[in-house]
């Protein structure tokens, strides 16, 4: 699946060796595993803004908030639907879900943070750190 966009297009995404750090602590309630997905390869990208836009949601929920998807390889994100240029391929973004709100509630904490884009859909929260205001 191809993309218009490139590592180069985001110098600060990080590109993370899974077989040497697949248990580093990111911020204070999140590690690099909860980004990553079964079989999908030595490496993760992820956006350093990721993990602070996921802890400050939990900080201001004051509740866990579980990512059901965040980096995906090219393949993976081909295989369960994702858009061409989703920013999940990029580190960037994650769809989250909570045992205490609801998508739309997390949405609108999202929403209050600032996130770059957030949806809202029956079963999970989408946020990403791509851009400004997108809704949806």
């Amino acid at each position: 699946m191809s993309s218009n966009y490139s590592l180069a297009t985001y110098p600060e995404i990080e590109v993370i060796n899974l077989n040497e750090t697949s248990m580093k602590r990111l911020t204070s309630n999140f590690y690099l595993s909860e980004f990553t997905f079964e079989d999908q390869g030595p490496v993760v990208l992820i956006h350093p803004k990721l993990p602070q836009l996921l802890q400050a949601i939990r900080d201001k929920t004051g509740h866990p908030i579980h990512i059901n998807s965040a980096y995906r390889t090219a393949h993976h994100n081909a295989e369960v639907g994702g858009k061409p240029n989703s920013r999940h391929m990029f580190g960037m973004a994650a769809d989250i879900v909570s045992e205490h709100f609801t998508p739309e509630e997390i949405a609108e904490v999202a929403n209050k943070l600032q996130a770059g884009g957030v949806g809202k859909y029956p079963t999970f929260t989408h946020v990403d750190v791509w851009g400004m205001g997108r809704r949806f």
